[in-house]
């Protein structure tokens, strides 16, 4: 039942029929511990808050949220945040405990959350089971799915929420995008093998609308570790750029072309550069990026600060 993180998660790489669940009520959620900002360590040092829309307005107020955080939808290990313009997650945050007893139970059914009204969540009655894109997890099923056996498999279920899902291709999750959490963990200088990740998509506004939806083609990927040899914050922040495998925008409502996972392109960036160029602020992240520090010329890069992975092991680390 119950096995590393890395093998849990080798165990899960085919495609299963996702099913849809019954409707939860907003009760069910009063014990869910979220995410935990201080879970790398004690102190304002280690601490990272949730980022948060720039537009403050476009976030999606909770129902029963937890106090001081309006817009934070609570699961267990892990949080999401709205846009309401695009009725889709903007933000999600796991924190990852690779040296934990993970487990990999069978796949739930996909449920609305009661906490929000359910015209501010795309889900598969009116998007995903017509739709030629799946519902993509920001959070990872496997990521949370640690600890006391009861609460992982509530951490299993709670990934197959459609706040925690954006339109993506089956094999997103695939390959470099779906191994960066493993690779970083797996390092022996990330202390205690514990992470924190971040993911969602960069929206646009001239994304291409499929069915009515507004289909992200950038996501960010930022994951922070307490790096064992200076007990400082690490910070590495990834995008990527499915634009390669998208269809004219255009008045375009269905794609032209069959999606090529050969064509998703993965960097490292600067979380400045996410932030640029994105809606959100991702805050005190900024201050530990590792890219963003390490002296490296500028004129090493084209523009910003980019390097293209041909693998997880060309990523940057560490100072």
């Amino acid at each position: 039942m119950f096995d590393t993180f890395a093998t849990a998660l080798k165990q899960h790489r085919q495609p299963i029929l996702e099913l849809e669940a019954p409707r939860a009520r907003y009760e069910d959620y009063d014990d869910r511990n979220g995410y935990l900002p201080d879970f790398l360590g004690v102190g304002e040092n280690f601490r990272i808050p949730l980022p948060l829309l720039k537009d403050l307005d476009d976030h999606v107020k909770i129902a029963r949220a937890p106090e001081g955080s309006p817009f934070e939808l609570r699961y267990q290990n892990f949080s999401v945040m709205m846009s309401r313009s695009r009725r889709l997650c903007c933000v999600s945050a796991v924190n990852i405990d690779g040296a934990a007893t993970f487990y990999h139970p069978k796949r739930p059914g996909w449920l609305l959350d009661p906490r929000i009204d359910s015209d501010l969540q795309v889900d598969g009655d009116s998007f995903y089971l017509p739709s030629i894109f799946d519902r993509g997890h920001m959070v990872r099923r496997l990521d949370p799915v640690w600890g006391e056996e009861s609460a992982a498999l509530l951490a299993n279920r709670d990934t197959h929420h459609y706040t925690n899902a954006c339109p993506q291709e089956h094999s997103f999750n695939d390959g470099d995008w779906g191994n960066l959490e493993d690779w970083i963990l797996s390092q022996e200088q990330s202390r205690n093998s514990k992470g924190s990740v971040f993911t969602g998509p960069l929206f646009h506004a001239d994304d291409p609308v499929y069915h009515g939806v507004a289909v992200p083609v950038l996501y960010y990927k930022i994951i922070a570790v307490v790096d064992d040899a200076t007990s400082e914050l690490s910070v590495t922040a990834f995008r990527l750029d499915q634009s390669g495998v998208m269809p004219t925008r255009e008045g375009a409502s269905e794609p032209e072309s069959a999606f090529d996972p050969g064509d998703f392109h993965v960097n490292q960036v600067t979380v400045a550069e996410l932030e640029k160029n994105g809606i959100m602020d991702f805050g005190r992240l900024k201050t530990h990026d590792v890219l963003a520090s390490i002296p490296i010329p500028d004129a090493a890069f084209t523009g910003s600060r980019e390097i293209p992975l041909r693998s997880v092991r060309d990523a940057v680390l560490w100072r």
